[in-house]
């Protein structure tokens, strides 16, 4: 009686017959990365393409400012000022930080326009390198933040 269960009973990967043993799969060694190589065109281009879709539209300050106006409405006054306050200071540190990268890029070209004078064949490729401008820096730096609505912050400093 027990042998006949045992013929029927359905057998997974876990209670195989000692007779059967599993395959083991091959792995595929040629398959290259999904990622790209640090360093290279295709990491910056899916940087700046992270980069514009985080960027705050108008279309997004817009839901930004209704939220927090739901949030007004309904009286949650701390949660509708906390996310306000955030919002901005997150576009305001944005551009700082954009700010920054400008100005120190434009100093290392000043820097590297009077380095370059030389002769030298090292001074004129660290000149080269320098001067050099991806196109998509361009395009980074044009990338700004939707300011929110301004009768917004009128509204949140008249509440207590």
């Amino acid at each position: 009686m027990t042998s006949e269960i045992d013929l029927n009973r359905h057998n997974n990967k876990f209670n195989a017959r000692p007779g059967k043993k599993k395959k083991k799969k091959k792995k595929n060694k040629h398959r290259k990365s999904s990622k790209a190589r640090p360093g290279s065109e295709e990491e910056l281009l899916e940087l700046v393409s992270t980069l514009r879709s985080n960027v705050a539209t108008s279309r997004r300050a817009a839901e930004i400012s209704a939220l927090v106006q739901y949030l007004l409405r309904h009286r949650h006054f701390e949660v509708g000022r906390e996310l306000h306050h955030i919002y901005c200071a997150a576009a305001e540190r944005i551009e700082t930080l954009q700010r920054e990268r400008i100005e120190l890029d434009t100093r290392e070209r000043a820097r590297a326009a009077a380095d370059g004078e030389g002769e030298e064949e090292e001074a004129f490729f660290r000149h080269a390198a320098a001067m050099a401008r991806l196109e998509c820096e361009e395009e980074v730096d044009a990338l700004r933040w939707a300011p929110l609505d301004e009768e917004l912050k009128r509204i949140l400093d008249m509440i207590p």
